[in-house]
């Protein structure tokens, strides 16, 4: 004869059995579009005024300056820019308080508290 033991956390076996509910099916194409409009628009706007802030501030700056420089990253308040020459990443660091501030007016709801020099 077959018994059915009770669980070892002292509930019976038949609760295992129970139908859970199923959400809905959700199309793909709505997941999507909830995805650009809640995190992917939202930053992708601000990335296209911090690049267009720093086309505008870098423009002030030496053509072989920034040649050597380009935007490695946006996150935090904080724009990473890559500089391929350590000459030239001196010559940023010495400039960047000022770019900075140039950047903070061009882009005041992106609030940027940062340039972070990397080497590329």
């Amino acid at each position: 004869m077959n018994v059915i033991e009770p669980a070892k956390n002292g509930h019976s076996n038949r609760n295992r059995w129970k139908k859970t509910k199923h959400q809905p099916a959700v199309r793909l194409g709505d997941i999507t579009n909830n995805l650009m409009k809640k995190y992917i628009s939202p930053r992708w706007d601000s990335f296209r005024r911090i690049t267009s802030g720093w086309e505008s501030v870098s423009s002030e700056l030496p053509d072989e300056l920034v040649r050597h420089c380009r935007i490695a990253g946006i996150s935090g308040g904080q724009i990473t820019i890559a500089v391929d020459m350590p000459s030239y990443r001196y010559e940023m660091q010495l400039r960047s308080p000022e770019l900075l501030r140039c950047l903070q007016q061009q882009c005041p709801a992106d609030h940027i508290k940062k340039i972070k020099l990397i080497s590329d």
